[in-house]
């Protein structure tokens, strides 16, 4: 599955059927994440995709802002606002999620470079 080709495509169906396949993918890496380094970088890439495949059905989520939920769908956002504009989300402190925003930063350039 390529996400951004999924990402160019802005097809609903298409993000959610690359969404569940992510999930799969996620859940074996964190399974994983507690041995390696490695793994738990691959499950914050893993994540990056979800939250970036969620940015295109944001009108369909409702969350709490304040919970893990909302911190992916301010993400998701942020994402959707860099991919139109061709900016850089800014880094969090949180280690974990820096790799999310990097990866995020990745496609976002990536799907910028493309047009």
């Amino acid at each position: 599955m390529d996400v951004l080709e999924v990402l160019r495509r802005r097809d609903l169906s298409l993000a959610r059927s690359a969404l569940a396949e992510v999930h799969k993918q996620k859940a074996f890496s964190l399974a994983d994440a507690e041995y390696s380094k490695e793994e738990l970088e691959r499950a914050a890439r893993l994540h990056a995709h979800h939250i970036a495949l969620m940015s295109l059905i944001l009108p369909e989520v409702e969350v709490d802002p304040e919970s893990v939920t909302g911190i992916d769908y301010r993400l998701a956002k942020a994402f959707r606002e860099a991919w139109e504009r061709c900016a850089d989300i800014p880094p969090p402190v949180d280690e974990f999620y820096r790799v999310v925003v990097e990866e995020l930063n990745r496609l976002s350039r990536s799907l910028c470079n493309s047009r």
